[in-house]
């Protein structure tokens, strides 16, 4: 526990005074921290000096942590980071210069607080200017190391003692070795974050290319569904119309060819419904209005529109359902769902055959099942029956569809947050069953309906 809250009180601090990625870049958060960083540095540089009693080195210290505050305000509230980076290379450079003067030349620590402030720059500036930096120090320190060696008398050492001297050389590099710590620690830390963010990027880019590949699949399947099975039942109808233009027909054959014509033309009208209702489900943001519905008044108005077409096939068509069930559930997309599975159950439901509308209440909410006892599912259709894969099949009657109407049946539950499957035996009937969750219950009384 208390590592967590440390955790967290570093992070909030890491937010409050380097910045957030969302709101910075590394190297300008890396400057942030370099300022802070070299903040304290220079505080402790003050004191040493003020130990050893060089006052000069003390006033530029001061005034160059002053710089160094403003910077750190310019670059963190107002973003100016890279006029931030050069001012803080250039009063870097005076520091450098008036520590190796003030500070035994060769002798004092120097070198080290060269080494530590390239690594610095380096940090925090682009790729394309490290040359820079590179000849800057180089110059800068073989400039003092010349001018020095020429002229041993320009620098004159100023520890008063041997311990001092030591406590000098073993307290910045210390400073020197928590520094290059610190970098490449944070810049380590930031790689990994990087790199996690970009196979993260990567595999949601991959799996948005899976998805478009599936979309263009299932693109091309609906395109040759719409050219083979649609344009079937079309020309039929075209024939029958020409026939019946074209040709002296029998009473009796002009109304078996009505009949024909309305049959088809019915098929036609499902088939069109149902690629309409999935074009609309492919498509994102669509609504979706869940409401208390009544179970039995949707089973009622599955049984009004598909009675009559039970009845001319000498299919009896039963409904049982409490009255008190309600479902949370979109109404048009439910009915699409009912329509399909009680349509697919007349389709393939033999004369003389039962086809039975439940309905339950269970752990997991409401079941509404489909069951009738037709010509059921052959055993390798069933893998594939709620995908674009399976084939239309002719009902008992050479009813005909688009093989949609079981996808679609599928994807509209779901958007539902329900679930559907199902049950069959070749030659035995199918089941179908709809879990969908529970709405508000009103009584429990059974309702029937022939």
């Amino acid at each position: 526990m208390r590592k967590l809250l440390s955790e967290n009180l570093l992070e909030r601090l890491s937010l409050r005074f380097i910045g957030s990625r969302e709101e910075f870049s590394m190297q300008h958060r890396a400057f942030h921290a370099i300022a802070i960083f070299t903040f304290f540095i220079f505080l402790a540089g003050i004191v040493l000096s003020l130990f050893q009693e060089v006052l000069e080195l003390v006033i530029i210290l001061a005034f160059c942590t002053l710089i160094l505050i403003l910077l750190y305000i310019q670059s963190r509230k107002y973003g100016r980071f890279k006029g931030a980076v050069i001012v803080y290379s250039i009063f870097g450079y005076i520091v450098l210069f008036s520590n190796y003067y003030y500070n035994s030349g060769i002798l004092g620590p120097s070198f080290f607080l060269f080494f530590m402030s390239f690594q610095l720059l380096v940090a925090i500036s682009p790729i394309k200017i490290h040359w820079l930096w590179m000849l800057l120090h180089s110059l800068l320190a073989f400039g003092l190391l010349i001018a020095e060696y020429s002229n041993p008398e320009w620098i004159s050492p100023n520890y008063e003692s041997r311990e001092i001297y030591f406590i000098d050389i073993g307290f910045t590099y210390l400073m020197a070795m928590l520094v290059m710590y610190f970098i490449i620690s944070y810049l380590l830390k930031n790689y990994n974050i990087a790199q996690q963010q970009a196979e993260s990027q990567a595999l949601e880019i991959k799996q948005q290319h899976a998805y478009l590949e599936n979309l263009n699949i299932e693109k091309d399947k609906i395109l040759a569904i719409i050219s083979h099975d649609l344009r079937s039942p079309l020309a039929s109808i075209q024939s029958f119309l020409e026939i019946l233009n074209q040709t002296k027909l029998t009473d009796s054959t002009r109304d078996e060819i009505n009949q024909q014509l309305l049959k088809q033309t019915k098929n036609t009208s499902e088939m069109l419904g149902n690629l309409l209702a999935w074009s609309r489900a492919q498509l994102k943001g669509g609504n979706i209005e869940l409401k208390p519905l009544s179970v039995i008044e949707t089973l009622d108005l599955a049984y009004t529109l598909h009675h009559e077409n039970a009845r001319n096939k000498g299919v009896s068509l039963h409904i049982m359902a409490p009255d008190s069930l309600y479902v949370m559930a979109d109404q048009e997309m439910l009915q699409v769902v009912i329509r399909n599975l009680v349509n697919n159950a007349i389709k393939f439901t033999p004369e003389g055959g039962l086809i039975q509308l439940n309905a339950v209440e269970n752990e997991e909410g409401i079941e509404i099942t489909i069951r009738d006892n037709g010509v059921g599912i052959q055993d390798h259709k069933k893998k594939e029956i709620f995908s674009l894969n399976i084939r239309a099949t002719q009902g008992t009657q050479n009813e005909k569809g688009i093989g949609l109407g079981l996808l679609l049946c599928k994807e509209y539950i779901e958007r539902q947050h329900g679930s559907i499957r199902f049950e069959s035996d070749h030659d035995s009937g199918t089941t179908f069953y709809i879990q969908l969750p529970k709405a508000k219950r009103i009584e429990q009384t059974e309702a029937a309906r022939p």
